[in-house]
């Protein structure tokens, strides 16, 4: 082998050719060895992100049944969410009470409103008289109001008007949903 003008001897030879093979091993395990620790961390990651994906679509999941069912109870129930959270809406249950009445078919003697427990934002208290088919029916279509409604007391008396008629006085609780977010008791 001749470098430069000088012949290299078969001593001399061996040498460089043994210090390019060591120097050729120590490159290719040096490649090998940190392109396997950037695979690895690429595969960590990788591992990680597949991870953190299953978490949100199992999250997106949970959501989208959860905005089926209020839409199907807002849908039964003829919910409307932005009346519910409205300050006003305990009138408007008031007014939405007077107007069932008229339309039921029973007499409306009284209604007042009343400050309500720990799991409602307020109190109905209506007084109605009629024939007792139509109070009952009265008392089952409140639930068609659309207002988160529930009959806290009904008390049945009979009626001075002749048979078959009869007043009810009933306490009618307006359910709060923010209260019930907050860790609030069910009623």
């Amino acid at each position: 082998m001749k470098i430069g003008k000088r012949t290299l001897s078969d001593s001399e030879t061996r040498t460089v050719k043994l210090a390019g093979g060591a120097l050729l091993v120590y490159l290719v395990g040096f490649v090998f060895f940190e392109g396997k620790a950037a695979l690895d961390s690429k595969a960590t990651r990788y591992d990680e992100a597949r991870l953190e994906l299953k978490t949100l679509e199992t999250e997106v999941l949970k959501r989208q049944k959860e905005v089926k069912r209020y839409a199907t109870l807002q849908e039964s129930w003829g919910l409307s969410f932005d009346r519910i959270g409205s300050d006003k809406v305990v009138s408007e249950v008031r007014s939405a009470i007077e107007k069932h009445a008229s339309t039921s078919g029973v007499t409306l003697v009284n209604t007042r409103e009343s400050v309500g427990s720990s799991n409602d934002r307020a109190r109905v208290h209506v007084t109605i008289q009629g024939d007792t088919i139509k109070v009952f029916e009265f008392v089952e279509r409140l639930s068609d109001l659309g207002f988160p409604l529930y009959v806290r007391r009904f008390e049945l008396t009979g009626g001075d008007d002749g048979p078959g008629k009869v007043g009810a006085q009933l306490t009618i609780g307006v359910l709060d949903y923010r209260k019930w977010a907050k860790g609030g008791t069910n009623v």
